[in-house]
């Protein structure tokens, strides 16, 4: 019983690594895709699960709609224990790409504090930086020093 047990076992593991991505060379907005479906149910069974492995893959190649939506899994606790830090790293990841998703989530945890000490110089940084550097209804852009104290012109989208 217990060898049709550790059979059925790594059967299934070997299942659930086909169907996972594993390779790097795998397009990452196709897998971004496949992320979503499993994350909202469409066209296949929800499940976090494979959500996560989806848009994991992905971000590791550098996708930063990807690296978005991996940090809203951890921001949401969605199928994980939440963690702020985890999603800070993430939406950092998107919002040096210019990912404005990410930039204005990055700015939400660094405003509150979450993952982090709350730094509100950083927060407005991103948060003016995902409206393309604009301040208020001024239609003015603005040349934002980053973090790092490295100026970098944003110009209006």
């Amino acid at each position: 019983m217990k060898t049709l047990l550790a059979i059925l076992l790594v059967a299934g593991l070997a299942v659930v690594l086909i169907a996972l991505p594993s390779q790097r060379d795998v397009d990452p907005a196709a897998l971004n895709q496949r992320g979503l479906a499993c994350y909202f149910g469409e066209g296949v069974p929800k499940d976090l699960v494979k959500a996560r492995a989806f848009f994991l893959a992905a971000a590791e190649q550098g996708y930063a709609p990807a690296q978005v939506n991996l940090g809203m899994m951890y921001d949401h606790g969605d199928g994980m224990p939440r963690d702020y830090r985890m999603a800070r790293h993430w939406y950092q990841k998107a919002a040096d790409q210019g990912e404005l998703n990410g930039q204005l989530l990055l700015g939400y945890l660094y405003f509150y504090g979450l993952g982090g000490e709350d730094d509100h110089k950083k927060a407005m940084y991103y948060f003016i930086a995902a409206n393309g550097g604009v301040i208020g209804q001024s239609g003015k852009t603005a040349t934002l020093p980053l973090p790092q104290s490295r100026p970098v012109e944003v110009a209006a989208r």
